[in-house]
């Protein structure tokens, strides 16, 4: 059942069917109804044929049109969908996308079911909700998704980012020295999914530092590529190399903050590409000392590939917890204790231990506001930055999305790698030397063409 790959490419209007080994004779195309369908088959290779899609409707998250495709006793359910990387940002079946995801998987990020149904009914409410607040995408933290959720994703409409994720490796000194990653996970987990429409990403794992160094990472990635060539293979979310050839698009740490005040410019910095650098290891930084001044120079960094957001906004979230622990409370009164046994559902412990921890906070809070109102201290001066933007207007591209308006990345070369220019700074020498003023070096709020997207 999982020897066939099927992808679509929307720009010649055709779905590619792919075999492991022989391709199967005498195919079948049928619709959601199960009306067979018309088919034009051309070999496109030994084990490969080309499908005439231009009568077949696309799949999208609000037009999920579902089709079969049947040979020798066996079926495969599929959805003309055709998502790719397009320079700063992604297409889908040909027109612009803007992904909007949310988060599920491992236990930090996830919940029971609460609608006293089957897991079924659960997961379909979850996608519903996600649905009605605008969300088409929803990555699964180091988890690969149950298969009935992934079902009712291509049925009513959601991508998919999955991760099968990894260890670490650790050392004598108990520092860690690799990671180690499961190729048969890996692979088993493409086979098994690459058909289902929905899902758009096939995820290593989370935050892998300087991923584009690990030649482990490099392999599987290889190895994803050549299994789902219709999909979007990533190395890790969170971190990695701006200028890597190790993902299909970049998920990076770039926007834990709600974009406002000191946070106002935090889709245009790239502070979150210093920390990995360059995969090509060349220096970022440099600074040219003179008699009169020193001049510290650093590049600015340009992203190769689209990018989206890797868990933004966490840190602006506080939960009403009172009243999820009497929704939690309720909703165990009315199953019962059997239900709960039966569908391994406990109380969820953030829903006391993070009250507790957030009481001395909020105390502290309400002890430094009041302090306020009597003494303006210099802390509460307006400060003065030197951070480095990245190409302006690049926030439209790096909330949960990646629909840049700016000229296309180009691929790293001899000359550039990927860089974007660079900026300097002069500090005079003497004792008429002085720190830049706000009006020197501008607030990232008041920089020229800062923007900011719609926040997930």
């Amino acid at each position: 059942m999982n020897d066939i790959s099927i992808a679509s490419d929307s720009r010649r209007g055709v779905v590619v069917v792919r075999a492991e080994g022989a391709l199967p004779k005498a195919l079948c195309l049928r619709d959601a109804a199960g009306r067979a369908l018309p088919v034009t088959a051309r070999p496109c290779g030994p084990t490969c044929v080309e499908l005439d899609a231009g009568a077949l409707q696309p799949w999208t998250p609000d037009t999920p049109v579902l089709y079969t495709l049947e040979a020798e006793g066996q079926s495969w359910r599929f959805g003309c969908v055709d998502l790719r990387p397009d320079g700063a940002g992604l297409r889908l079946n040909g027109a612009p996308f803007y992904a909007r995801g949310f988060i599920r998987g491992i236990t930090a990020h996830d919940h029971p079911n609460l609608t006293g149904g089957s897991t079924r009914d659960g997961y379909a409410k979850s996608i519903r909700q996600a649905k009605r607040y605008g969300f088409n995408l929803v990555r699964f933290h180091s988890t690969i998704p149950d298969p009935e959720f992934v079902d009712l994703a291509d049925e009513m409409g959601l991508f998919i980012h999955m991760e099968i994720g990894y260890r670490h490796e650790y050392g004598a000194d108990g520092r860690k020295k690799g990671i180690v990653i499961d190729e048969q996970r890996w692979r088993d987990a493409i086979r098994r999914y690459r058909n289902h429409p929905s899902v758009a990403i096939f995820c290593l794992g989370n935050e892998m530092h300087r991923a584009g160094h690990n030649p482990e990472a490099a392999r599987m990635v290889r190895i994803g590529r050549e299994l789902a060539p219709g999909k979007l293979i990533v190395d890790n979310a969170g971190w990695g190399e701006f200028d890597r050839d190790s993902a299909d698009v970049f998920i990076q740490h770039i926007a834990y903050y709600f974009p406002y005040r000191k946070h106002a410019a935090m889709f245009q910095e790239d502070f979150c590409w210093a920390m990995n650098g360059s995969v090509h290891d060349e220096p970022l930084t440099a600074e040219h000392a003179a008699p009169a001044a020193t001049t510290a120079v650093r590049r600015r960094l340009n992203p190769v590939r689209p990018v989206l957001a890797h868990e933004c906004i966490h840190y602006i979230i506080l939960p009403d917890y009172e009243a999820l622990r009497r929704k939690f409370d309720d909703f165990a009164a009315r199953v019962g204790e059997d239900y709960l046994r039966a569908n391994g559902i406990e109380r969820p412990r953030y829903l006391d231990a993070l009250p507790r921890l957030i009481a001395p906070a909020s105390r502290c809070s309400s002890s430094r506001i009041a302090s306020s109102t009597r003494t303006r201290t210099a802390s509460s001066m307006p400060s003065t930055t030197t951070a480095i933007s990245t190409r302006p207007g690049c926030g439209r591209s790096m909330t949960t999305s990646c629909s840049s308006p700016m000229s296309t990345p180009r691929a790293p070369g001899p000359a550039h790698r990927g860089h974007s220019g660079s900026t300097s700074r002069t500090t005079p020498r003497g004792p008429s030397a002085t720190a830049p003023s706000s009006s020197t070096w501008p607030h990232p709020a008041r920089r020229a063409n800062a923007s900011t997207a719609p926040t997930t």
